[in-house]
């Protein structure tokens, strides 16, 4: 039997498949899903490798004491080999749940060689989760908010493409197994984060990060905490990069900053006598010695034009952009 002419149809199928040659007790071949369930990254981890070095410490699906009753289990299968049949087994899930599995066993005469193959059963229930999983990654993957996830030791198990992105990586590897504290522009900070989320609170609030090339950006982050039905912890965090945004910000702050010194002085005067809170107009009036205060409707509307600013909005404007008036310059000019 040409097993090269089998991969194609063995693909299709989302179930794992694995090919074994019954003399040798060697691998040949499985499929996608066939090498997740034993473990793997890949064929090559396994062609050519004997049957029983599945039953070790390296394959993450096998238990403890299927390690330990291993010749037993090899005994077991063996005998299955030779007239096929259904076995039932237990795996370790992604959430480290023990969990029942089935496996079938076709045996495949041949003249020259016999080949078993081994195939996955599982459950309409085990099959919905783990497609409901695919399509629950598809939609992080595809998301544009930075994604991480981390144990309750700040391990990062999870990354999506945006977070890498944003971090200026190119393999999700890089930064996943690595402490969160790595990815933070100061360790403090990392270390609030931590403390807040052990303490079941949410985080929200800016910071700094620093990238795989050395730079520094500005990020949003909100973080919380997530327990599995297993009661394990982990952390949660959506990452938003602001540093567009905070450009845009400086640009828009010098622009306002060289509007506001062209204002005149006493334009300046009355927006200093808002901003230490004297906002009364009566009173504005008298500190100013105008004659009524409608001279002061008329300034606050002249402001506002050559600030572009909205109209009846210049208590609000002075209240939000309190660093325009912390410059030496203009303190000089009104005090």
């Amino acid at each position: 039997m040409n097993i090269d002419s089998l991969k194609e149809i063995l693909n299709i199928f989302k179930y794992g498949i694995i090919v074994l040659n019954r003399q040798t007790e060697c691998y040949v071949y499985a499929n996608s899903a066939g090498l997740k369930w034993l473990g793997v990254d890949c064929l090559d981890d396994i062609k050519d490798k004997k049957f029983e070095n599945s039953f070790n410490c390296k394959n993450k699906n096998i238990k403890n004491r299927d390690i330990e009753n291993k010749d037993i289990l090899i005994a077991y299968y063996r005998e299955l080999w030779k007239t096929g049949g259904r076995a039932q087994y237990d795996y370790i899930n992604q959430f480290g749940e023990i969990q029942k599995g089935n496996v079938v066993i076709i045996p495949l005469p041949h003249p020259h060689e016999d080949y078993i193959i081994a195939v996955e059963e599982k459950s309409h229930k085990q099959t919905e989760l783990e497609e409901n999983n695919l399509v629950m990654k598809y939609m992080l993957n595809t998301c544009q908010t930075g994604i991480a996830c981390a144990d309750e030791k700040g391990i990062l198990v999870y990354v999506n493409y945006e977070l890498l992105y944003i971090y200026k990586y190119k393999n999700i590897y890089d930064m996943v197994g690595t402490h969160v504290g790595v990815f933070f522009y100061e360790h403090q900070t990392a270390n609030k984060v931590i403390e807040t989320l052990n303490k079941d609170e949410v985080y929200y609030g800016e910071m700094i990060i620093k990238c795989e090339d050395g730079s520094v950006k500005p990020i949003l982050l909100r973080a919380f905490q997530i327990i599995t039905p297993n009661n394990k912890k982990y952390m949660y965090g959506s990452v938003i990069d602001i540093s567009q945004q905070k450009e845009a910000e400086k640009e828009h702050r010098r622009l306002l900053k060289e509007r506001f010194l062209k204002l005149t002085e006493t334009d300046k005067k009355v927006l200093w006598l808002i901003y230490v809170g004297i906002i009364d107009k009566d009173e504005i009036t008298k500190i100013m010695g105008w004659a009524d205060k409608r001279t002061v409707y008329f300034y606050f509307k002249e402001i506002e034009e050559r600030l572009f600013i909205k109209p009846n909005t210049i208590i609000e404007f002075v209240n939000k952009n309190k660093f325009l008036f912390e410059d030496k310059q203009f303190k000089d000019i009104v005090i």
